[in-house]
């Protein structure tokens, strides 16, 4: 595991890695609510994320997984919404974000273009 942010603390600017690797990120317009267990952070969808520095730990060559609980409000905002992406430049080498059609989807970064994940698993 690289990273793990439970978002629950409550309180606070800083979003605590749990993972054990220190990745620390900056909390940044996020506000802290009442969650489905415990606290948890609301983003706006326009310009609240949680920054992190980026390290040679985010360069993954293998086997990847990236997980979110994410609660959408409705209705359905059918624009580009990122929730993951471990980025230096506009994409990362690996992205998971809400498509254009007001769907999941998973993207990663090759040759230089986003290559987005068809539902058959292929890119």
């Amino acid at each position: 595991m690289v990273l793990y942010f439970p978002f629950d603390a409550g309180q606070g600017g800083v979003a605590v890695d749990l993972s054990g690797n220190e990745h620390d990120g900056s909390i940044e317009g996020a506000e802290w609510v009442e969650g489905e267990f415990d606290k948890a952070l609301s983003f706006n969808g326009t310009d609240s994320f949680v920054e992190v520095a980026f390290t040679n730990d985010f360069v993954i060559t293998e086997a990847i997984t990236l997980g979110a609980w994410v609660t959408a409000n409705v209705p359905f905002n059918p624009e580009w919404r990122c929730i993951i992406n471990a980025r230096k430049s506009t994409y990362g080498p690996f992205l998971l974000q809400t498509g254009g059609a007001a769907k999941a989807e998973v993207g990663l970064y090759l040759s230089g273009a986003v290559q987005t994940c068809r539902p058959d698993g292929a890119f």
